[in-house]
């Protein structure tokens, strides 16, 4: 089943194989095939009766990544950047409580804006903001790995 909806300029795409009778299976073998092409090669779509279609080579990850949701039985939803979602929904996405993104929309740490008494924030910022704070992680690990190289964390305190 595939429902598709598009509203001032955003797009919202679910596919879920139940009931399509495309199975996990074929879409494990699609994926076996995707992952043998090499990166940055050529794709190129093909139908009977129709000329061939070269599709833009950085939609193979991603065609990937939805083949291998599916050979997992996981529907798959495709969400524009530009949709709005709802302070819950980030709350998800970002592995926090909904109370803390309501916290960082209203102090304007994360953009967003209220409709009537509910908040709402762009995916794009709410992307945006995931990849500051992996980031902000990455090096915070670094940083804890440097000082137990270094035995910062035998030294006794002092006060």
């Amino acid at each position: 089943m595939t429902a598709t909806l598009r509203h001032e300029g955003a797009l919202v795409d679910v596919l879920d194989l139940t009931g399509s009778g495309v199975t996990a299976a074929s879409a494990a073998r699609s994926l076996a095939a995707i992952d043998h092409i090499p990166e940055g090669a050529p794709i190129t779509l093909t139908s009977p009766g129709a000329p061939e279609v070269p599709l833009p080579s950085p939609l193979a990850p991603f065609i990937a990544a939805v083949l291998r949701e599916l050979a997992q039985g996981h529907a798959v939803a495709v969400v524009s950047t530009a949709e709005e979602i709802s302070t819950g929904a980030a709350a998800e996405l970002l592995g926090v409580s909904r109370p803390h993104v309501a916290k960082l929309v209203d102090t304007g740490v994360l953009p967003g804006r209220k409709v009537n008494r509910h908040r709402r924030v762009r995916l794009s910022d709410v992307m945006a903001f995931k990849r500051r704070m992996e980031r902000r992680h990455r090096l915070l690990d670094e940083l804890a790995e440097v000082s137990e190289e270094l035995g910062l964390y035998d030294l006794p305190l002092e006060r």
